[in-house]
């Protein structure tokens, strides 16, 4: 057992569960020490986000738990390992057994809105995170709840706004009274990163853009963890208001795709979302070799991530547990029908948009195999170039009219 633990210590997972296997092999899983050993491997391994190693330890073990205080926090382990999996039903199923035996009223509300939020059941999904935060409200006098009450308000706000546009302005007075009442600089960043997205997807640019603006100012140090997230973020919005905005006229237009391409350079680590940002603005700046670069690393990350997350929600999966993906580009994957449907026009890059071009891809990538393997690895680009010119122009028509040729600045 103190094997295992040295090895999650060292952050080799494969190894700490293989030593937990052979461990529990000559282990009585009744006794005491065993349960403990069990909730605490299970804590780290959902601590590191290796979910499925929770599952493993855990599943089938709640109920051979001696004592009560045992089986409730295993039961615990094992809802956050479902939902950090994305097995939302599995962990519904789970949260109703241990329930009933939650203490804290706060916690048991937190637990059951995140199931719901994940299932998209946002109507109850948003009373639960209420009873939350109702229920850690009652015990402000124990200061390390308060942290608790903040993390339920946030996704409250955050629910309320997936639930309906109509519920934007309660949303958004949770975020800026959490912002008050938060002094802690990383909380606070991560406080103004959300309200920026938020008010981008409602198509607020100037709120999004105040928002980061904070956050920019709140990340002073060089090494700041959130800095580089916060210049992504506005990149995305600039970028967004760019292809969005109707209103603006030919100067404005390029003086967002400007400040657009500034925030996109500052960048330290760049995601796959945001090469696929960077693949609009080389496109929109006229760098069509850049452009089709990115957007290549966009499809490539796109396709070797098929059927390891879900396309909506981003929650990794287990191998082999993914209930449902695309039958069209067979790329995305997703771990549950309603959030399939959440994808497919919620936004300017959907993926009914998306899904022809990774379909291309999947295909192109898998003839460029077969051809390398038979000795003929010359590809004809011909066909590429057409299928990502048709996507740039499909998501943003105007662009023809707005193209600022040579001003990215790499």
């Amino acid at each position: 057992m103190s094997l295992a633990r040295l090895y999650l210590e060292g952050r080799d997972m494969e190894k700490a569960i293989s030593s937990h296997r052979w461990s529990l092999e000559d282990c009585n899983r009744h006794e005491d020490t065993t349960a403990h050993y069990l909730i605490h491997l299970s804590h780290n391994f959902n601590r590191f986000k290796k979910f499925e190693y929770t599952i493993e330890v855990l599943e089938g073990s709640t109920d051979m738990m001696e004592t009560f205080g045992k089986k409730v926090q295993a039961e615990v382990c094992l809802v956050d390992a479902y939902k950090g999996c994305g097995e939302f039903l599995k962990a519904k199923a789970a949260n109703e057994k241990c329930r009933l035996s939650y203490i804290n009223i706060g916690a048991a509300g937190f637990q059951s809105g995140g199931v719901e939020e994940g299932l998209c059941n946002y109507k109850a999904a948003i009373a639960h995170f209420r009873t939350g935060v109702d229920g850690f409200q009652k015990q402000e006098f124990d200061d390390s709840l308060s942290g608790a009450k903040g993390i339920c308000s946030l996704w409250l706000a955050r629910t309320l706004l997936r639930h309906s546009a109509a519920n934007e302005a309660e949303a958004f007075v949770i975020f800026q009274e959490e912002l008050d009442r938060c002094v802690d600089p990383l909380d606070r960043q991560v406080i103004l990163i959300r309200m920026g997205i938020e008010y981008r997807k409602l198509h607020k640019w100037d709120q999004s853009i105040e928002a980061l603006h904070q956050l920019c100012l709140s990340s002073t140090r060089p090494d700041g963890t959130m800095l580089s997230l916060q210049h992504e973020a506005m990149a995305q919005t600039y970028l967004e208001r760019y292809c969005n905005d109707i209103t603006l006229d030919i100067d404005q237009r390029k003086e967002i795709l400007r400040n657009a391409t500034q925030h996109s350079n500052q960048v330290d680590e760049v995601s796959t979302e945001m090469h696929l940002t960077q693949a609009q603005l080389f496109s929109f700046n006229g760098d069509k070799h850049e452009a089709y670069r990115h957007l290549e690393l966009y499809l490539d990350a796109r396709v070797a991530e098929c059927k390891l997350s879900c396309y909506s929600c981003k929650q990794r999966v287990r191998h082999g547990s993914v209930p449902f993906s695309c039958a069209s580009c067979l790329v995305a994957s997703y771990c549950g029908r309603k959030h399939q449907k959440l994808t497919w026009k919620n936004e300017r890059i959907c993926h009914k948009v998306l899904c022809p071009l990774l379909g291309y891809w999947r295909m192109a990538k898998t003839g460029v195999k077969r051809r390398e393997s038979n000795g003929k690895g010359n590809q004809d680009r011909s066909e590429d170039v057409r299928v990502f010119e048709t996507f740039f122009e499909s998501i943003c028509p105007h662009v023809k009219t707005c193209v600022v040729p040579s001003c990215y600045v790499a």
